[in-house]
Parts: C-alpha cells; sequence; structure tokens
C-alpha cells in the first residue's frame, strides 16, 4: 500500500489517556507541555507564565486539545475524592518524629502552631490538590531527570507536603506495586550546596531516610519492601540536608515541608 501524502496526514495526532494521566503521540505536545497544561488547569503557574501559556492557546490547536484533555481529567478524578480529615495522631508522630518531645510552654507550642494548622487543622489534601499530588507526581516519570522505575507510575496513594513559612511545597504518588514513591517540588528551589532528603516517618517510629530528591525537582525513588510495608498512613518529610545527605540516621537541618500519605 503506497504511504499517504503529505496533505493526508498534516495536522493530524494521535491521543490516548491511562492511569497516570494524558498522554500524546509524537505529532502532540512534548512532556513539557503536558506538564504546564496540568499546571494550568491547578493554578500553579505563576501569573507571567499563566499569561504566556493563554498566549500560545490561541494559536495552538495541539495545545488547546492539550487543556481539554487535563481538565477532564482531573474533574474526574477530584469527583471521586472524599473529604479527609486526618486524624489527630498523626499530629502527635510527626512533632514527635521530627522535634522531640513535646515542650510545655505557649512559645515552643506557637512556634510550631501555625505548621501543624496547615497540616492537620484542614483537609489535608482536598479533592484537587490530591489531584494535583498524584498526577503532578506521576508526570516525573515521563522526564529524563528521573531515577528508578521508568514504567508509567500508578499511583494508589498520595501526599501534599506542605511548610509553614520555608516557601516550599511538594506532591507525592506513592504505588504499592511498583514500591516506588515520585516527588515533585511544586513551590520552593534547591539551596545553594545542600541537599533535599526524604524521610519516612512511619506510626510512632524515627524517621527513616528514602534517599536524597534531584536538584531537578523531580525524582522517583524505589522504597524497600520493609519500608514499603509501612507506607500507607505515614508521614512524608523533606529536610534540608548537606551534600550527600544526613550524616546520621536521622534529619539534622530544618524540615522544609511534611504530610501524610493517603489512599486515593
Amino acid at each position: 500500500m503506497a504511504p499517504p501524502e503529505p496533505d493526508q496526514t498534516k495536522g493530524m495526532s494521535e491521543r490516548m489517556s491511562d492511569a497516570t494521566g494524558p498522554m500524546t503521540g509524537s505529532d502532540g505536545p512534548g512532556p513539557d507541555d503536558r506538564a504546564l497544561a496540568a499546571e494550568y488547569v491547578l493554578g500553579l503557574l505563576a501569573p507571567s507564565e499563566a499569561d504566556a501559556f493563554e498566549t500560545r492557546l490561541t494559536h495552538e490547536p495541539a495545545l488547546r486539545d492539550e487543556l481539554a484533555l487535563w481538565q477532564g481529567y482531573l474533574t474526574a478524578m477530584t469527583a471521586q475524592v472524599p473529604e479527609t480529615v486526618p486524624p489527630a495522631r498523626v499530629k502527635r508522630r510527626v512533632e514527635t518524629a521530627l522535634f522531640g518531645a513535646p515542650q510545655a510552654g505557649a512559645t515552643a507550642a506557637g512556634a510550631r502552631g501555625g505548621w501543624f494548622a496547615r497540616l492537620t487543622g484542614r483537609r489535608a489534601l482536598g479533592a484537587m490538590s490530591l489531584a494535583a499530588a498524584a498526577g503532578i507526581a506521576a508526570l516525573v516519570v515521563m522526564t529524563p531527570q528521573t531515577r528508578g522505575p521508568q514504567a508509567p507510575l500508578d499511583p494508589g496513594y498520595a501526599a501534599e507536603l506542605v511548610s509553614e513559612n520555608s516557601g516550599y511545597l511538594f506532591s507525592a504518588a506513592w504505588s504499592p506495586d511498583q514500591q516506588a514513591v515520585a516527588v515533585t517540588r511544586l513551590e520552593g528551589a534547591p539551596r545553594p550546596d545542600r541537599a533535599e532528603e526524604l524521610w519516612l516517618i512511619a506510626q510512632d517510629a524515627a524517621p527513616v531516610s528514602l534517599g536524597l530528591l534531584d536538584p531537578s525537582g523531580q525524582s522517583v525513588i524505589t522504597v524497600p519492601a520493609p519500608l514499603a510495608e509501612q507506607m500507607a498512613g505515614a508521614v512524608l518529610a523533606v529536610s534540608d540536608e548537606p551534600p550527600g545527605g544526613a550524616p546520621g540516621a536521622a534529619p539534622t537541618g530544618e524540615v522544609l515541608a511534611a504530610g501524610p500519605v493517603q489512599e486515593i
């Protein structure tokens, strides 16, 4: 059979969607534009970035199609997510693991109150933020900087790691089947000559390092089986550490962000 004439294939693209979100064929937007469309839908772009994206929409039909796919995908996800309030024990676990034994006095309590109010005093993962954690973090498997599993991540759990005043925000997606966690830095930037380290805090146990995050802000980390069994319902935290990570078995630097792992 003779190949089709060029004018018969011009402007055609093949699209498909799987559990990790919209994907496009070779004629459609690349991984960067897929991530950009998702961030636009979630309201994560800076005003100047959103304006530039909207300008492109006026003359890029493929980008408009990608935007429509993400709008439909995330709307479907949020419709299935019930509101969840983390139990009070999450606050006690995080406080003990990250800051040591509770301290007496209003000063110590007040210093941590705002951070924990964000983590446990509100719905820690609302419908849209849960979709962001699962959808955006899963995108990292499409980029060249990632380490670990390269197959599309199929997350069953997600976490939003927030901070009180460090200016950092991370999303995480955990796949029990693949025993991998994908982490994306949504706000903040790597500090010069420092490293970001991911920690697992399970039940009343001490923090256990899961490894260093990639400076690019996108990481996929394979979790050993004994720790994978403790992931559901645990807390993930990111700390600021010296190059190479914490020298001991516990965080030594500032806790940049933390949040509970919840089923989606």
